[in-house]
């Protein structure tokens, strides 16, 4: 038997014992199925990592409930950001008129260094309501 087996066979009881339990655990937490079945996955990876260390747990259950609120609240905050993010790009692509993309493109030019800035007027919205005013040829 290798060293390792013992304690990835006490990660597959464990994932007998408490699977369905931490899938609604992290559901709860998170609201959708794809982020618990994410979490879920995750919680039982880190088990494996660290497999040789289950027999010597007094509550393996609890340990692998806080890799889960762990994982959880990670990826609470990062949606949490990612809302923030959006709603802020949103509100200020509303009051500039500018679609969302342009905005964000717009504010991805804006951080760089002003020198490399050389092509911004390569990107600029163009005002297509003054493109009947233009004349080609004589």
């Amino acid at each position: 038997m290798s060293p390792g087996s013992k304690g990835n066979e006490a990660v597959q009881e464990l994932f007998g014992r408490h699977a369905d339990g931490l899938y609604r655990f992290a559901y709860e937490f998170l609201g959708t199925e794809q982020e618990a079945e994410d979490v879920l996955q995750e919680s039982f990876l880190v088990a494996l990592r660290h497999g040789s260390v289950m027999d010597t747990l007094n509550n393996p259950r609890a340990w692998l409930f806080t890799v889960a609120l762990n994982l959880c609240r990670q990826r609470y905050k990062k949606n949490f950001q990612d809302r923030i993010a959006k709603k802020n790009l949103g509100t200020r692509a509303a009051a500039s008129g500018c679609p969302g993309e342009r905005m964000a493109l717009h504010e991805a030019i804006q951080m760089l260094p002003p020198d490399h800035r050389v092509l911004r007027s390569a990107v600029q919205p163009i005002d297509y309501r003054a493109a009947p005013l233009a004349r080609i040829g004589p």
